[in-house]
């Protein structure tokens, strides 16, 4: 048993578009590569104090704005809060 071109080609000639379809997925992944190196993200683990609020989406929103001025949030929580101050502490890691 062996290998038997599906559409009645040679072997060669399907060997060669093999040879032609790895280099085109080569060239690609190249491309992407570069591109990506070109604009490197950085991942940041930050931590920030935010003032609470009456409703629990305006905290959201407060957080949110507040983590948006060091980068892109990947994810955040709150840590703490701190009810004599009034305050929450928030742990984000963002990309820049």
């Amino acid at each position: 048993m062996g290998f038997e071109p599906m559409d009645g080609g040679t072997t060669i000639h399907c060997l060669n578009r093999l040879a032609t379809l790895a280099t085109l997925c080569y060239v690609i992944i190249v491309r992407l590569m570069l591109k990506f190196q070109a604009n490197p993200m950085t991942t940041h683990f930050i931590s920030a104090e935010v003032p609470l609020t009456e409703t629990p989406q305006e905290l959201v929103k407060a957080v949110e704005q507040t983590i948006a001025k060091e980068g892109k949030p990947l994810r955040w929580a709150i840590a703490k809060v701190d009810q004599v101050k009034q305050t929450a502490q928030v742990e984000a890691v963002v990309t820049r």
